[in-house]
């Protein structure tokens, strides 16, 4: 029987645990103090710097700010490191990344002392987790779980613990912590094969409604919670999210596609590094390289389009202007329309006005890649009657060129006339020309005779 390992019990005892020393080291004299540096006003970082100094206050530990201007030179911030790691008083130290580009972070990180660096960003408190010497601090979730193991009693020696996850914050310090506590690690990635296997294992899923093939969900093991996020907003989604994470349950935040493209995950990821939540971001097959399978097409043919616009028709949620669709159709690229079947008659205006013919060709592909997908093939002045007539209103992509009529140059990858890298022009367009004659002479008897 699985056992569910919770945080919140954990901490409570942490949190007396640290009260108790902090109490003991000023009765003592010491009053434990973390320093905090930061460049700049990134806004994830204010609210890091927010929760950390609460958690201070918390626990009675004095917090010392140092805040520093974004255009801050690197030798006056490896001045204020070097002030920091003489200053007794200051037994721990924050500094909040990414830093400003003009700034070398691997030198900064590295000039901390090891002894202060609480976030284990230095390369030598790396170098005790995975050595297992007493140097620096390990990183936090990671320290986090072995916390909790060790609350609840558990002996990890001979047992087989799963890592998801192979960064440096959170996945290889966890498996390195798991070793030395005798268990035998095996790390998945966003490279694992078999991902639905990650779904099989998930206590939560948060799908995004109709656009995710109910199939997946199929996948889900039987006490699985299961959410539909197109009727949450995104303080509902992360209310589950938290109380998952509080719980300690896996998570997985499932989207269609390759939700880099209109899947609002900027938002979500950014509110998790508030929350000090760590997540992973796995990639998709966006439903527009679906699309072109589907319709056997290549989206940039030598001679017609070299270029592939992704964007939407305006609608409820406005599109700048510098990015209508009517502008962008004045290249006569590829275009990829998303979110847009429900306009169809103002996008084949739109396409019009900004320099596609009526007759340019045009495709709509209703749910790619799923069992019940549609290809209907079409022109740009007949998009809206095609959608109609063929009963699609929504969950759909236009693909929209030149692309699609099936006229274009030889590519010279493979053209033996001419010269790349790796190997020399065998022969002259004129040789080409009678070569290629023969050869699809050859080619069109051969494939006769096996049909025969």
């Amino acid at each position: 029987m699985a056992k569910q390992l919770l945080g919140k019990e954990v901490t409570a005892a942490l949190n007396e645990r640290i009260k108790a020393k902090v109490a003991q080291l000023e009765e003592k004299g010491v009053k434990p103090t973390l320093g905090i540096i930061r460049v700049g006003e990134n806004e994830s970082d204010i609210s890091y710097e927010r929760g950390a100094t609460k958690r201070c206050e918390t626990l009675g530990v004095a917090c010392e700010k140092i805040l520093l201007p974004a255009d801050v030179s690197q030798e006056e911030l490896l001045k204020v490191i070097d002030d920091v790691n003489k200053n007794d008083a200051i037994h721990g130290v924050l500094l909040f990344r990414p830093l400003p580009k003009h700034l070398n972070q691997s030198v900064i990180e590295n000039a901390l002392d090891p002894a202060k660096d609480v976030d284990c960003m230095t390369d030598g408190s790396m170098s005790g987790v995975f050595t297992g010497k007493p140097i620096g601090f390990p990183p936090c979730t990671p320290q986090a779980c072995m916390e909790i193991l060790d609350h609840d009693g558990i002996d990890c020696t001979g047992k087989k613990a799963v890592v998801i996850g192979r960064s440096l914050v959170v996945g290889k310090p966890a498996a390195m912590m798991l070793i030395k506590k005798n268990a035998t690690v095996t790390v998945c990635h966003t490279k694992t094969v078999d991902m639905p296997s990650v779904a099989k294992e998930a206590d939560i899923v948060i799908y995004a409604g109709s656009l995710v093939n109910p199939g997946l969900l199929e996948l889900c093991k039987e006490k699985c919670e299961i959410y539909n996020s197109a009727k949450m907003t995104l303080e509902e989604v992360l209310e589950v999210m938290v109380k998952g994470h509080g719980d300690g349950k896996e998570i997985v935040r499932l989207h269609t596609g390759d939700p880099c493209l209109y899947g609002a995950i900027r938002e979500q990821m950014d509110e998790l590094k508030k929350l000090e939540i760590p997540y992973e971001d796995c990639p998709g097959v966006s439903s527009f390289c679906g699309a072109a399978a589907a319709l056997e097409a290549e989206y940039t043919l030598p001679g017609i389009s070299q270029s592939v616009v992704i964007t939407r028709m305006a609608g409820r949620t406005p599109v700048p202007e510098k990015e209508s669709v009517r502008s962008f159709a004045a290249h006569q690229a590829t275009m990829v329309l998303f979110l847009s079947t429900g306009l169809l008659k103002e996008l084949s205006a739109e396409l019009i006005e900004g320099g596609y013919s009526e007759d340019t060709p045009a495709a709509i592909v209703y749910k790619a890649t799923w069992p019940e997908q549609k290809v209907l093939r079409c022109t740009v002045g007949t998009l809206e009657q095609t959608a109609r007539e063929a009963d699609v209103t929504k969950t759909a992509l236009i693909v929209v060129g030149e692309v699609l009529d099936g006229t274009y140059e030889r590519s010279k990858l493979y053209d033996p006339t001419f010269t790349t890298e790796f190997r020399q022009a065998s022969c002259s367009k004129k040789e080409l020309g009678q070569t290629g004659e023969n050869q699809s002479t050859e080619m069109r008897q051969e494939a006769e005779g096996q049909s025969k």
